[in-house]
């Protein structure tokens, strides 16, 4: 069996293992290792991925922009797990809000344990968001956010150039997404995002929550499923969600947004 054979059987570790063991028989051969680095990105071996997109850029020169591009991805990917672990600060295009603020309290007061101050983050959060019209596959919303709570009013973003964003929803205009045609856009959902800032044009969207390669299921580490933590504040693990108006999307399933304006909560 092969890497991605077992990738697409929902065998992860599997994969990881299969993926290994093709590099170690062909050292030389690119693709291998460019698979390699996809399946370590599932499982969250972000380091060892970039080694290997490193050893190929070095093997073929020829392939050396798709190659470095998936390295500024996955050192972006690294800079939103820190966000969530290590309190790093994601990067902004304007001055996030008291709403926003609150926002990036909560995560902070979930990770020192103080889920009282938690919540109490969330719902000054929750009182500032705006509610946000617009369609979804055709289909028209009253309101928009992401399912996770610590992410409700934002869009995650990762540039081409390595960057982390958070994205209100509110300077969002529209979200065009292209098809996945490889296990890494399973990872990173390419897309035209167009803004009212300075952010315009192809953009990557994280298509897993953060933290989901620590889950002990393949079925999340894949994004072949989402399940939910907590209460208040509720924590995403496994493939994205919005919830547009009635419906709830997975991210895979969307293939475009576009927002039109909103109004408080």
């Amino acid at each position: 069996m092969k890497a991605l054979e077992a990738f697409n059987a929902g065998r992860l570790t599997d994969a990881v293992r299969l993926a290994t063991d093709e590099v170690r028989n062909a050292p030389q051969d690119v693709a291998a290792r460019y698979v390699l680095a996809e399946m370590l990105c599932f499982v969250g071996e972000f380091e060892r991925a970039d080694n290997q997109l490193d050893t190929a850029v070095t093997l073929d020169p020829s392939r050396a922009l798709s190659i470095i591009q998936f390295r500024q991805l996955v050192r972006g990917e690294q800079a939103r797990q820190d966000c969530f672990e290590a309190g790093r600060p994601p990067q902004f295009l304007v001055e996030p809000s008291p709403g926003i603020r609150d926002r990036l309290g909560t995560i902070v007061q979930m990770r020192a344990g103080d889920v009282s101050a938690a919540r109490a983050a969330l719902e000054r959060a929750e009182g500032q968001r705006r509610s946000m019209a617009g369609v979804c596959n055709g289909k028209p919303f009253d309101d928009l956010r992401d399912a996770d709570d610590t992410v409700a009013d934002v869009l995650e973003v990762l540039t081409g150039d390595g960057r982390y964003f958070w994205v209100p929803f509110e300077i969002v205009r529209s979200i065009d997404f292209e098809k996945p045609e490889r296990a890494r856009d399973l990872l990173f959902r390419q897309a035209d995002l167009q803004t009212s800032a300075d952010l315009n044009g192809p953009v990557f969207i994280p298509a897993l929550y953060a933290g989901t390669h620590r889950d002990s299921r393949d079925e999340m580490r894949l994004g072949r499923g989402t399940d939910w933590i907590g209460e208040g504040p509720v924590r995403g693990v496994g493939q994205r969600v919005f919830i547009a108006g009635e419906d709830d999307p997975a991210i895979l399933q969307v293939e475009s947004i576009e927002i039109r304006g909103g109004a408080p909560a």
